[in-house]
């Protein structure tokens, strides 16, 4: 997929125009009876949150890790967050979680088609946002500074 201007997505060597996408989710949409779930916010609330876009893209990054690995590789989360995080993810299909009997218990984690594929449009936003993350910084202190 390559980016051609602001309004135009290039696919398979066809445009296809954000106004064509959005019209295309939309259409599954009742506008006037929207559903009591959105199916893209309810989503990406679990798999955009604050710790499991970071183990996707760990996961991603590395293929398998275990439990401690992710925990070292990402800082700040407790092992009860991660657990949460790790228990939503494999149940809305992003990662596989594999137990080996063996003493003591290994367990491994890894990311199924699905994740794979949700990990590249994370790539896709992580890259935008360390494009435009000096100046969105540099805005916020501007706005700090007038208030």
């Amino acid at each position: 997929m390559k980016q051609s201007n602001r309004d135009e997505t290039v696919v398979g060597g066809h445009a296809v125009t954000d106004k064509k996408k959005m019209e295309k989710i939309f259409a599954r949409i009742d506008l006037e009876n929207p559903p009591p779930i959105c199916p893209i916010r309810d989503v990406l609330a679990k798999a955009l949150d604050k710790w499991s876009m970071l183990i996707i893209l760990m996961l991603g990054y590395n293929d398998t890790l275990r439990f401690g690995d992710l925990k070292k590789k990402i800082k700040g989360i407790s092992p009860k967050m991660l657990s949460i995080s790790l228990k939503h993810l494999e149940q809305d299909g992003f990662l596989v979680r594999t137990v080996f009997p063996e003493v003591p218990l290994r367990v491994e984690y890894h990311l199924t088609d699905q994740g794979k594929s949700f990990c590249n449009k994370i790539l896709d936003l992580s890259e935008w946002i360390n494009d435009h993350f000096p100046e969105i910084v540099k805005r916020r202190y501007k706005v700090d500074e007038i208030m």
